[in-house]
C-alpha cells in the first residue's frame, strides 16, 4: 500500500461469507504482518447548546503502511499493483458479510467517513510475495497472518491459503494436497481500526481488585503433575487480574489488550521454554512477559512487564562463591571457545558457581 494512500476507487457492496474464527491469530509456516494504519478527521465539528458537548461529524479516512511476510526470521514485502485497492468495507453483522463504508464526493474525489475506534476491512486484489531464490521449491507451505489478514478462495473468506514456491521462490496457490499452481497471487483483506489524531488521551493498565494504575505487575502459578503450564493460562490469569482503559472525562473507557497466546508463546521460546503445539511447556521458577494495549479511539499504546514466579518450576539459579583469580582468566562458552576479549585480572575476585563443569581435558567455573 502506497504512503498516505487515499481511497479513490470503489467496489459493489460484496456478500462473502466471513471465516468462523475471524480476526484470530492464525499464524502459517509464512506469515503476514499488516502494518497499515488508518487516520481520520473530523471535517465538521459541532457544539451541543445544552450539555456543551463537542461533537464530530463527516470523518475523512486515509492509510499508509504496507503488509510484509515472515518466513523462518526472514521478511518480504508483499507486492501490490498500482489499482490494487479496491474499497474499504465493513461487517455487516446481521448478513455476516462486507458492504462497502459510506463515502463522500467532494471536489471530484471519494472520501470515505471512517469513524475511529471501528474496524474496517481494505479489500485488496492482486498481491504477490517473492521470497527469493534461498527459498525456491517448497512445497505444503501454509499463507496465514497475525489476526489481521484474512484471504479469499472465491467469494469465500478464509484465514489461511494453502501455497508452495517456484524456482525463483515466488509463492503461489496450491490445493489442499500441494498440487497444482492455483495462480501467483492473491486476494485479501486488511483489517485497520482508524485512529482520531484530535484525540490525545493514553492508555493504562488497572488491577482490578483496586481500581489502581499499575506499571509493572506479576502472577503466581503452581504446576501440576506433569510439570507443565499453559500459555492460556498465563493469559487467562492476565485477564482475570489486570484491565486496559483510557481516561475519558472522570470515566474510563475501554481499550483492548494486544498480547496473544502466540505472542505469549514466542516470548518464552525466546527466554528458552520450548512450547508444544497445544501451547504447554516446562516453566522456570521466575520469569517476565511484556503485554501490551491499545486504544481503538485513538491508536495510543501502553505495555507493562508481568514477573511470573511458579511454585515447582524448573529452577534457573545456582548457588555462588566468591574466588580470588591468582592469575588473569578469560571467558569461555559451552564448547570451551573464547568469547570476546574481557578478563578478570589476577588476584581480583569473581563470583562464580560452586561447583565446576569439565569441558574437554579442562576444568571450568560457570559465571
Amino acid at each position: 500500500m502506497k504512503k498516505n494512500l487515499r481511497i479513490v476507487s470503489a467496489a459493489a457492496n460484496t456478500q462473502i461469507t466471513l471465516p468462523a474464527n475471524s480476526n484470530k491469530d492464525t499464524k502459517g509456516t509464512i506469515t503476514l504482518n499488516s502494518n497499515v494504519k488508518a487516520v481520520t478527521f473530523p471535517r465538521k465539528t459541532t457544539t451541543n447548546n445544552v450539555t456543551g458537548q463537542v461533537e464530530n461529524h463527516l470523518w475523512d479516512g486515509s492509510l499508509s503502511g504496507n503488509v510484509t511476510a515472515s518466513y523462518k526470521g526472514q521478511s518480504f514485502t508483499v507486492n501490490l499493483g498500482s489499482d490494487s485497492v479496491k474499497g474499504i468495507y465493513y461487517i455487516d453483522k446481521a448478513t455476516n458479510s462486507y458492504k462497502l463504508a459510506p463515502t463522500d464526493v467532494e471536489n471530484g474525489k471519494t472520501i470515505y467517513r471512517l469513524e475511529p475506534g471501528k474496524p474496517y476491512y481494505v479489500y485488496v486484489v492482486g498481491a504477490s510475495i517473492n521470497m527469493t531464490t534461498a527459498n525456491a521449491n517448497l512445497t505444503k507451505e501454509v499463507l496465514g497472518s497475525n489476526g489481521d489478514v484474512t484471504f479469499f478462495k472465491g467469494n469465500d473468506s478464509v484465514d489461511t491459503l494453502d501455497v508452495a514456491t517456484n524456482i525463483n521462490g515466488g509463492v503461489y496457490r496450491t490445493d489442499a494436497s500441494g498440487n497444482a499452481n492455483l495462480g501467483n497471487t492473491f486476494d485479501m483483506m486488511v483489517k485497520v481500526v482508524p485512529t482520531d489524531m484530535t484525540n490525545s488521551r493514553s492508555v493504562s493498565f488497572f488491577e482490578k481488585s483496586t481500581g489502581n494504575v499499575v506499571n509493572s505487575g506479576s502472577l503466581d502459578f503452581t504446576v501440576g503433575p506433569n510439570q507443565t503450564l499453559n500459555v492460556n493460562q498465563i493469559l487467562g490469569a492476565f485477564k482475570a487480574k489486570y484491565e486496559a482503559h483510557q481516561l475519558e472525562g472522570n470515566t474510563n473507557s475501554g481499550a483492548s489488550l494486544t498480547t496473544t497466546a502466540n505472542d505469549i508463546k514466542d516470548q518464552l521460546t525466546k527466554e528458552g521454554m520450548s512450547v508444544d503445539a497445544n501451547g504447554d511447556f516446562t516453566p522456570n521458577d521466575n520469569f517476565s512477559l511484556s503485554f501490551g494495549a491499545r486504544s481503538a479511539a485513538n491508536g495510543a499504546t501502553t505495555t507493562m512487564t508481568v514477573t511470573v514466579n511458579v511454585k515447582g518450576g524448573k529452577v534457573t539459579t545456582v548457588p555462588s562463591q566468591s574466588k580470588t583469580v591468582m592469575h588473569n582468566a578469560f571467558f569461555y562458552d559451552k564448547n570451551g571457545k573464547r568469547v570476546g576479549s574481557d578478563k578478570v585480572t589476577r588476584y581480583n575476585k569473581v563470583t562464580v558457581a560452586t561447583s565446576t563443569t569439565k569441558i574437554g581435558d579442562k576444568t571450568y567455573y560457570e559465571v
